[in-house]
Order: structure tokens, then C-alpha cells, then sequence
């Protein structure tokens, strides 16, 4: 079957916006021209000195060795984000929902390659499986209030960290320090419980303080998200996580006290329905 489609001819020119005009790399293309003309060799080299080289060229039209050097991953990456340009978005993304992402040349030059991602899941996990060990004797020996304020204290000056000199190191350091204080907790919270609550009903007040954690799995990634998506970049999750980190702090050493010890040889109080 063969389709008719009527072509309609648009004579409509749409010009530029004028302040978009000024800032292009080539406002006046009639000049441009007119200089590549006149002196070729001039032009291209005026054109070439806006990009940085790792070795300059001796000669414009040379081929000859030894050439110059240059590195198209720096020009494109690196040399804006250290410049002025660092929180200029390189990729905004719009979802069909409204939802809206964007990447700035210093979010980009920051990132953690996929190599480099994966092996630090491994190198993670192994600070989540020694924070355990490691935290739960803590909670023996210094007692489970002081083991659950150090953690709080090294969640949050991990969070300054990678929130006030964001990097691979700070992150590596930092993620380090939070899987580690993740693994700890489920050492430190079984400690507690048993030691305020007895292990008579142990079961039943353990899974009522673990809601706690379910519950901060759901909320944590939603509170990232939602700050990703009005901020642009997760790091302003991090000063909120120092925040939280600091009213555990709090909250550990108001109300974490140690019970208080019955002697053996004190009688132990019955109810009148008992005797």
C-alpha cells in the first residue's frame, strides 16, 4: 500500500537567543571566516592555544616527529572540572515521570569507575564482617552505651569527611568506617537488649528493637533520593547522616544507662497473688 504524505515547507526562520549568540565559540562565523582566510596558519593556531597540551607544537602543518601532545579525556573532563565550569551539568536527564537528573563535570570527574566499584564492594564487606567481632567485644568490655556512642561518633565524622573533601580517598576511608560501624551494630543491639531486658523475653525485644533497623533501610534510601533528585548529588545526604549520627550520640548517653545490679542476697519483691 502506497502513502500519500504532504511535505509542508517551513520558510520560518528561528534566530538564536542573543545571549546565547555572544557566549557561542564562533559569535560572528562572517569574521571567523574572513581570518581563516587571510591567514590559515594564524587561525588554527589561535584556535588550538584555547586547549591545554601536555607538549606544544613546533611548527602549524608539521608531521614530522616529534609531535605534539595532548589529551582528549583531560580537555574534556578534567580541565572543567577544576575550573569554573566544575558544577555545570554535562547530561541533564528527564524521565517521563518529571523526574530529573543531572551530572556536573565535577560529580563525572569524581565518580568511581565500575573496575574500581566492584572491588571496593569485596574490600567493604570485609569491614562489615570484622565490625562485628570487633564491636561486640567492645560491648563486653566497655559496656554496650559506650560501644554504641563510639559508633555513632565515628558514623559521624565519617560523614563530615566525605561531605567536606569529597574524593575517592574520603569515600574509600568513609564507607570503610560506615560498614563497619553497620557490621557492629549487629553485635552492639543484640548486647543491649539482652543486657537491659534480661534474656527471659530476649526474643520478643530483640525483634522489636531490629524494627528499628528494617526501618531505617527503607527510610535511608528514600531520604537519598529524594535529596539526589532536588540537589542534583547525593552529598548533602551526609551533613543529615552526621545529624542522625549525632542525636544517637545523644539519645546513647541520656538513656543507655546501665541497669542497676540486684544483689543475690537481696529478696526479690512478689506480688501479693504469688505467696
Amino acid at each position: 500500500m502506497t502513502e500519500m504524505f504532504a511535505v509542508k515547507r517551513e520558510e520560518k526562520r528561528y534566530l538564536p537567543d542573543p545571549r546565547c549568540k555572544a557566549a557561542a565559540w564562533t559569535p560572528d562565523y562572517t569574521r571567523s571566516y574572513q581570518e581563516f582566510m587571510r591567514n590559515l596558519e594564524a587561525f588554527w593556531d589561535r584556535i588550538v592555544r584555547e586547549l591545554p597540551w601536555f607538549e606544544p607544537w613546533g611548527q602549524m602543518k608539521e608531521w614530522n616527529y616529534p609531535y605534539a601532545k595532548l589529551n582528549i579525556a583531560h580537555n574534556c573532563l578534567d580541565r572543567h572540572a577544576a575550573g569554573d565550569q566544575k558544577d555545570k551539568p554535562v547530561t541533564v536527564w528527564h524521565s517521563e515521570g518529571g523526574e530529573e537528573r543531572r551530572l556536573t563535570y565535577d560529580g563525572l570527574y569524581r565518580g568511581v569507575d565500575a573496575g574500581l566499584a566492584t572491588l571496593l564492594v569485596g574490600f567493604f564487606a570485609i569491614f562489615n564482617g570484622a565490625g562485628r567481632p570487633a564491636f561486640g567485644g567492645l560491648a563486653d568490655r566497655i559496656s554496650p552505651q559506650k560501644t554504641a556512642m563510639l559508633t555513632f561518633g565515628l558514623i559521624a565524622a565519617a560523614a563530615v569527611l566525605i561531605w567536606l573533601a569529597p574524593g575517592v580517598p574520603a569515600y574509600i576511608v568513609s564507607f570503610a568506617v560506615l560498614w563497619g560501624c553497620l557490621g557492629g551494630w549487629l553485635a552492639i543491639a543484640p548486647a543491649a537488649t539482652a543486657s537491659y531486658f534480661g534474656t527471659c523475653d530476649y526474643p520478643r525485644c530483640y525483634g522489636v528493637v531490629f524494627l528499628a533497623y528494617g526501618a531505617g533501610a527503607i527510610a535511608g534510601p528514600q531520604l537519598a533520593g529524594f535529596v539526589r533528585t532536588a540537589t542534583g548529588t547525593y552529598l548533602g545526604v551526609f551533613p543529615l547522616v552526621a545529624v542522625l549520627a549525632a542525636a544517637g550520640f545523644a539519645v546513647a548517653w541520656l538513656l543507655m544507662r546501665p541497669p542497676i545490679a540486684v544483689p543475690a542476697s537481696a529478696p526479690v519483691p512478689v506480688a501479693a497473688g504469688e505467696e
